[in-house]
């Protein structure tokens, strides 16, 4: 989801079709065109990755989750959150260490 410079939700961003396994290369490649454009606005960006099931993160999510942070940070572009959506709920993963403490 981008988000305007409140923190609201203004554009849905939706893809599907992606093998549950996949590797961060296009994922980059997205938030590398995306993120520049959601700077430009001062605007945010919230994020969920979807699987069929589960309830723990795997090294997959993890990779990706990892990725936006690292994304977020070269564009400076606040990550409000990063969700794994799975057919047994919705489960947010942690903050960067960094904005954590």
């Amino acid at each position: 989801m981008i988000c305007d410079s409140e923190d609201r939700g203004i554009q849905p961003v939706v893809l599907h079709d992606v093998p549950t396994d996949a590797e961060t290369g296009g994922f980059a490649q997205l938030l590398d065109l995306l993120l520049p454009l959601v700077a430009e606005n001062d605007g945010a960006v919230l994020i969920g990755r979807g699987r069929p099931q589960g309830t723990a993160p795997n090294d997959t999510d993890r990779a990706w989750h990892q990725m936006a942070i690292d994304r977020c940070a070269d564009h400076e572009v606040d990550l409000l959150g990063y969700y794994l959506a799975t057919a047994d709920g919705v489960f947010r993963l942690p903050e960067p260490l960094s904005a954590a403490s």
